[in-house]
C-alpha cells in the first residue's frame, strides 16, 4: 500500500513537515511543528484519530485552566478581587481570623448569593480597582450587592465604627481629618489618645510642641 503524504496537513495545532526517518517499528511517525513552535515525533495513527493535536502545549494549558478561578488565581497566587472576596469571607465566618469580633463577632455576615459563589460576587462587584478596597456602605450591614462598593483607603477610614470623633472650631470630624487640621500625624496622634488617654486636643498640642 502506498504510504499517505500528509506534508503540510494540520491536525489540531499540528502540521506535519516530513516523515521521522529515525522512527522505529512498523507504525509511521511524522516530525510535526506545533503552533507554539516545538517539533515533536508522532505517531501518524494517533495524528489520523485525532488522538494528538499538540506537541504537549494545549494538554498543560487545560492543567492551569482548570487550577483557575476565572482567571483571578494561578496556583497560590490570587487576584486583588478574590483576595478582597475571601478576606471579606473570612471576617464573618472565621473564628480565626482576628478580625471575625468586629465582623461576624457582632452579627455581620455575608449574603449566601456571595457565600456560595465567587463568581456571583464577581458578577455583582466586578473587577477590584487599582488603588481601590472592597467596603459597606453601611458599617453595621452586611457584606451584599446594593451595601458594598470599590473604594478608596481614604473613604473607608471615614466610614469604620471604631473612629474617634473630634470637634474642633466648631466642627466635628474624625481624627484623621483633625490630624491633618493640626499639621501632626495621624498614627502618632491615634497613638497617644489610644495609649496615653490623651484628648485630641492634648495630644495635637504635644506633637506640635519643639
Amino acid at each position: 500500500m502506498k504510504a499517505i503524504d500528509v506534508t503540510g496537513a494540520r491536525f489540531g495545532r499540528l502540521v506535519a513537515i516530513r516523515r521521522d526517518p529515525d522512527q522505529n517499528g512498523r507504525h509511521t511517525k511524522w516530525l510535526c511543528q506545533c503552533d507554539c513552535g516545538s517539533v515533536s515525533s508522532v505517531y501518524f495513527d494517533a495524528l489520523r484519530k485525532g488522538a494528538s493535536t499538540s506537541c504537549g502545549c494545549l494538554r498543560t494549558e487545560m492543567i492551569v485552566a482548570r487550577s483557575l478561578t476565572h482567571g483571578h488565581k494561578v496556583g497560590y497566587r490570587a487576584s486583588r478581587t478574590l483576595k478582597s472576596y475571601q478576606h471579606a469571607k473570612s471576617r464573618c465566618f472565621n473564628p480565626n481570623d482576628e478580625k471575625y469580633p468586629v465582623y461576624g463577632g457582632r452579627g455581620i455576615s455575608m449574603c449566601k448569593r456571595w457565600v456560595d459563589s465567587f463568581e456571583e460576587f464577581l458578577a455583582d462587584m466586578g473587577e477590584c480597582p487599582a488603588g481601590l478596597t472592597l467596603d459597606r456602605i453601611d458599617v453595621n450591614g452586611d457584606y451584599e450587592p446594593r451595601n458594598c462598593r470599590w473604594t478608596t483607603p481614604q473613604v473607608q477610614v471615614r466610614n469604620k465604627t471604631n473612629n474617634v470623633f473630634v470637634t474642633h472650631a466648631g466642627e466635628t470630624m474624625i481624627l484623621k481629618d483633625f490630624a491633618d487640621r493640626m499639621g501632626v500625624g495621624y498614627k502618632a496622634l491615634h497613638a497617644r489618645v489610644k495609649y496615653r488617654g490623651q484628648t485630641p486636643h492634648e495630644a495635637a498640642a504635644a506633637l506640635r510642641r519643639p
